[in-house]
């Protein structure tokens, strides 16, 4: 997720900063208030949910379905949302765009 880290760095203030717990709540919220019977449609509900409510202005989210095909460990999509960031964040020598996939695999997602 693109997320403007300039304020939160000057403040260190974990309050300026993307909260990953609510996220991650918002996330299961969605997942569990109704029945998906496409990955896709779940990967757009959470984009649109994370741009909208979590103020992200770009997302890449990989959603993974284990099981559903009896040759494969996990199928599911890959999705680009919103206007990919023009900077680039090094740890380590990684760049963001090596961290390229969000997993979000719903306990219950099973059908």
């Amino acid at each position: 997720m693109a997320w403007d880290n300039t304020v939160p760095a000057a403040s260190d203030d974990i309050a300026d900063a993307l909260n990953y717990q609510e996220t991650a709540q918002k996330v299961t919220e969605l997942v569990q208030s109704q029945h998906f019977d496409l990955v896709e449609r779940l990967a757009e509900e959470i984009a649109a949910m994370l741009m909208h409510d979590m103020k992200v202005p770009w997302l890449r989210l990989t959603l993974g379905k284990p099981s559903a095909v009896k040759s494969s460990s996990e199928v599911g999509v890959r999705i680009e949302r919103g206007k990919a960031p023009m900077t680039q964040v090094y740890v380590d020598g990684v760049t963001t765009a090596d961290l390229n996939k969000i997993q979000v695999i719903p306990a219950d997602c099973n059908s």
